[in-house]
Order: C-alpha cells, then structure tokens, then sequence
C-alpha cells in the first residue's frame, strides 16, 4: 500500500526549514565563531526534527564479500547493544559459517570465519552464548539437516530427518524457544506431493516430536515463530482445491508439545495466488505474517502481502505494497518481517528497479505499519546496477534502530557479497548525540565553517587510515571517503544549503562535527 501523502508533507517541510534558514545566514554571519557554535548546536537537533513523515534516517551500512557467493541469514542483538550477524560463505565449493560483530556506533569489530558445512544450509539462529543452529536439506535434497555448532564453528550435534519417502526434503526456517528447544519447518515429499513439516528438538539434539501436514493438495512452509508459552506458529503455501493449481497464504498454530490448535489458508483477495515467507507473534498472540503473491494463476507480477491475524488465525486486516503499480514483470517480494515494543510492523524484502526483461535489479525495501495497518513509511536502499535484497530485519528494544541483512549482487563480476544496514528512526542518530565538540575540535577541525565552496579538513597526527562520511540532515550518507592522516580540502558548493554533519571513523572510534553551508555572497 502507498501513500502519496508523504511526498507532500516533506516538501512543506523543505521549503520551511529553508527559510528558516536564510533568515538565520544573515544573523549568523553578524556573530563571532564562539557564538556560532553554540548556535549551531542548539539549531541542529530542531533542523533533524524535521523531514519526510516519519522516515528513517540511514545510519550506517557495511559490505563484506569474497570472490564467491556470500549472504547473511539472521541478526541478533544483545543486552549491550552489539550486533551479531551470522552468514554463509561459498569457498572452494564448500559453505562456511560467518559470524560478524558490530558494536553500538555500526563499527565491525570481529569477523569469524569458521565451520564447513557438507548440506545446504537454509536458515540459521544465534543463542545468547554464541551457538550456531542451522538447517537445511542433506545431500541430494534428501533429509532435513538440523545441527548445533559452536562459537568456533565445531560440531555439536546434527540430526537428518528423512520423510517417508525422502525424495525431495528441505528444511526452510529454524528459531529457538523460550526454553532452548530448536523448532524447525520445512517440507517433506509424499508420493510427489509436498507436504509441511514441524520438528521440535531439545538442545541436546533429541527430537522430541515431529509433525508432517498437509493445508490442501501440496504445501510447504517457509516461516517459523514461537510465543512465551512454547506453542509454535508456521507459515508458507498451500494449494488446495479452490487455488486452481496455484499457492495461496497458510498458518498453522501448535502447542508446545506437538497439538495442531489452529490453521487456516486462503487470505490474499480472489485470484491472488503466493505464500507467506515469515511469521512473528505478539504478546497476546495474535500473529503476523507478510509473502508476496501474483494475480491470476500465470503470475509475471508480485505484490507485497501483509497480514495481521487473531489468536484463531483469522484475519484482522491485510495491506500490500507495489512498487511500480500493477505494471507487468515487477516483482516485489517480502521474506522477513519483525514487530517492536509498541506492536509496529516492520517488513523487508526487496522491489525491483527495472522492469526491463532479464536486468534482474532491484533495491532493499523496508516499509513500516502501525498497529492497525496504516502503512507509516517505506524506503529503499541498493547499489547501481545490482540486485540488492535482504533476508532479515530487527528493530532494537531500547534505541529502536532498524537493522537489516542481506546481500546484492554485482551484475558485472556476478558474485553475491554480504551487507548489513542501519537506520535510525530519530535523529540525530545516537552514535551522533552527546559527541564532545572540545574533541572534535582538537582532532577533526573544519575551516571555513561555514562554507560555500571548499571547504578544509585538519585531522591530529594520531588519527591515521580513517574514514570520513558526510551526512545531510535527514541522514543520508552523501560521501565517504579514506582519509590517510594530515588536511585534506573538500568541495561542497555542489551540497545545498543547510547544516550538515561530517563523521570521523577510525578503528578507535567516531568523532562528529557540524558543517553550515551557505550561499555564495
């Protein structure tokens, strides 16, 4: 779903801070530079208060990539507020663990290289101790590979399930529960017909029970979630004898010790046909659950599907999202959705950026719901040329900073590289609050402040190999680039006029200063 109100609240919002501004430039340059720096100081945090409706501020972002195929499954946040992203790298034909750290200002602390891996792995989980859980398909797409590794990447313990006919068996999702135990979804092959499965461990490795089910004629099941009491919820696609041969939304809802209690399937408005990619409960479980889906049964065209459903998984309410308005050939596709402490919704996937046959590009997407289904935002974040996606989101409990993960793909070496982005949905962001000016002052210096063209950069002896963003005051990143050490000129006239903020990233740290750019007199 889109709104065209935001374009339109952001450009009153323009034109207003823009006059403020130009009566400001005359006073500001009536006043001596101490004054102007408390003025500034005080004039910043309002200038951020303002901006498009609500829309997130990006923070910070990180790629990481080897010359094979790279890509992050899951992000996990502990009580510190460091960032864990645990990925999948393809060396020498052969998947290995990654495990990368970020402290609270996006910095990469560690980066961990570890474990092989013979299956291909799906889906993977972090607990609090840093273990690794995965699942996947075994050799040939027969079993469901589920395993335990540790913080160094070594084997625990690793189960195979096999379906009665082990044709076809994939493990797609995997998620821990209250307790520890290891819930796994997927899909198993019955005499050619595809049927969902859910399978409890306990953190030993022991299968404590499993579930093979069918919604309709075939189904399979790509999402996985667990509420404080142990009950387990799982999402994906079902035809059944009213979809015409096509897949259409389902749920199912067990109790923690293997009771079917709920499900449903259907969803989407007549002659829609998908599935749901994941699944996220609330506090009174009610569920979530977001996919993408075609109209008419030949498909060509996705749309975004959102959902939000009762504790018998009847739905409260759905919303969609297309990018390019019903044209042909645009696919926009959800994969994971996440909800904060206030009940918001925050889905991500990807939206395709030309529809051109075969281009294959297409941006990371984010859109943001209340409650009730109004749809508070949406942005975009990718690379040129390239097919950026993500596979993950989570919103942070105490900052409420967005994180995704994902990848993109470079369509001119074809090799997938990791990435990891952050946005901020106040500003300034916090890794920019509180900043001392007195050490900004002594290690990144700025003259003239303000400026109209070029602009120089001093930097003290001890700061060496760093780098230097540039950030509008919406947050957008507008430059970076390597600084070795020493001055350094940059030229801004190309920048419009406002305040600006120029961040100082070494492997001790960050440093922040404040930038006026004005008008040539």
């Amino acid at each position: 779903m889109r709104s065209e109100r935001f374009p339109f609240m952001f450009s009153l919002k323009v034109v207003f801070v823009r006059e403020i501004f130009e009566t400001f430039y005359i006073f500001l340059n009536t006043i001596n530079p101490d004054s102007m720096k408390n003025l500034v100081r005080f004039f910043l945090p309002l200038v951020f208060s303002f901006g498009a409706a609500g829309q997130p501020y990006l923070s910070w972002e990180d790629s990481l990539g080897t010359a094979n195929t790279d890509y992050f499954a899951r992000l996990t946040i502990d009580q510190s507020g460091r960032l864990f992203a645990s990925g999948l790298s393809r060396l020498s034909g052969q998947w290995h663990m990654v495990s990368m750290e970020y402290n609270a200002a996006g910095q990469r602390v560690s980066t961990d290289w570890s474990g092989v891996y013979s299956y291909s792995v799906r889906d993977m989980v972090r607990d609090n101790s840093g273990n690794i859980y995965v699942t996947g398909t075994g050799i040939n797409s027969i079993g469901i590979y589920t395993a335990k590794y540790d913080t160094a990447g070594v084997l625990i313990w690793s189960h195979l399930y096999h379906g009665p006919d082990s044709i076809i068996d994939d493990g797609r999702a995997i998620v821990l529960d209250a307790a520890g135990n290891v819930c796994v979804t997927g899909y198993v092959t019955v005499a050619n017909i595809s049927h969902y499965v859910v399978l409890k461990y306990d953190n030993s490795g022991q299968l404590l029970w499993d579930v093979m089910d069918n919604w309709g004629i075939s189904s399979a099941a790509y999402g996985i979630t667990t509420d404080a009491a142990g009950n387990i919820y799982v999402c994906g696609g079902a035809i059944t004898l009213s979809s015409n041969s096509s897949q259409v939304f389902a749920t199912a809802k067990y109790s923690s010790s293997g009771q079917l209690l709920a499900a449903n399937t259907g969803y989407l408005p007549a002659n829609v046909f998908g599935e749901a990619r994941d699944i996220s409960v609330d506090a009174s479980q009610q569920v979530y659950i977001t996919g993408f889906a075609s109209p008419g049964i030949s498909g060509g065209t996705a749309d975004i599907y959102t959902l939000k459903l009762d504790t018998a998984l009847q739905s409260l309410w759905l919303e969609s999202y297309d990018s390019f308005g019903g044209q042909t050939g645009c696919q926009d596709e959800a994969y994971d959705l996440t909800l904060d402490n206030a009940g918001n919704v925050y889905v991500t996937g990807w939206v395709q950026t030309d529809t051109a046959s075969g281009n294959n590009l297409h941006d990371v997407l984010v859109i943001k719901y209340d409650n009730a289904g109004n749809e508070l935002w949406h942005t975009v974040r990718g690379h040129a040329n390239s097919g950026d996606y993500s596979t993950d989101i989570l919103v942070d409990p105490v900052t409420q900073k967005i994180y995704v993960s994902g990848g993109w793909r470079n369509n001119v070496t074809n090799t997938d590289d990791f990435r990891v982005i952050c946005w901020c949905q106040t500003l300034p962001c916090s890794e920019f609050a509180g900043l001392p000016e007195t050490a900004q002052d002594e290690a990144l210096q700025i003259f003239p402040n303000p400026a109209s063209g070029v602009t120089t950069i001093r930097l003290s002896e001890g700061i060496q190999n760093a780098a230097l963003e540039i950030f509008d005051a919406r947050g957008s990143l507008l430059e970076k680039r390597n600084v070795i050490s020493g001055t350094m000129t940059v030229d801004v006239s190309a920048y419009g006029e406002g305040l600006y903020l120029l961040v100082l990233r070494d492997s001790r740290g960050m440093l922040g200063r404040k930038l006026l750019i004005k008008a040539n007199d």
